[in-house]
């Protein structure tokens, strides 16, 4: 059963609550990072640690605890197999075109630009981003589902709003170089189009990995 955006009598569950909540603590926690971690990373070993716990805790426990909290829906995060399993050649599909298309732009530019040392971006560091980035994604989309939209809004608004909570803390600590930029964009437009066609978090996810790990994390 869908929810309206508020709802007075279970306030707790009301989608546009937690959507406000996570844009907000994602702002002040880009805005607390810059502030703190010059003078953290040399006073204290156990700030990076401390960094990345606070990072994979909001990017990854609210998208699945919304389910046994009857926030999401296991169709809405893009977990449930009896909806993705179905959908799953044609997504692979769609991640081969959508792959292609991405890594071309990102050759091109490459070739026009700096080089990055081979090397320089490990595997592991895509897949973490790839699966924080697609569940805090994933999050807002099905929230915006949960809400009454249909999967083709709920997928376009949800990216909408990662796009907004990007670029509110980006003026408040500052953009992220060009190619970076152009990268987090190019993602979550095809990581989003490819969910329209897999609803797969999954796949998703692979994709986000993938993408980051051949584009060394930056679009030169």
């Amino acid at each position: 059963m869908a929810l309206s955006w508020w709802n007075s009598a279970v306030w707790w569950r009301s989608p546009a609550l937690w959507i406000g909540v996570g844009v907000l603590l994602f702002v002040a926690g880009r805005v607390a990072e810059n502030r703190l971690s010059g003078r953290a990373v040399k006073e204290s070993a156990a700030w990076p640690y401390l960094r990345e716990a606070v990072i994979a805790a909001y990017s990854v426990i609210p998208a699945f605890a919304g389910i046994p909290l009857a926030l999401l829906f296991p169709s809405a995060l893009g977990v449930e197999s009896s909806v993705w399993l179905p959908r799953f050649f044609k997504g692979l599909g769609m991640f081969a075109a959508l792959f292609l298309v991405l890594m071309f732009f990102v050759l091109v530019s490459r070739g026009r630009g700096r080089k990055r040392a081979r090397g320089s971006y490990p595997w592991w560091m895509g897949l973490r981003d790839g699966i924080y980035s697609q569940a805090h994604w994933g999050f807002y989309r099905g929230l915006v589902a949960m809400a009454g939209s249909g999967v083709y809004a709920a997928t376009w608004l949800g990216a909408l709003v990662a796009l907004v909570e990007w670029t509110i803390s980006g003026v408040a600590t500052g953009l992220p170089p060009r190619g970076k930029s152009a990268l987090f964009l190019g993602v979550l437009l095809t990581t989003s189009a490819l969910f329209l066609y897999s609803r797969n978090l999954w796949l998703c996810m692979i994709f986000h990995w993938l993408a980051m790990w051949v584009a060394k994390g930056e679009w030169s």
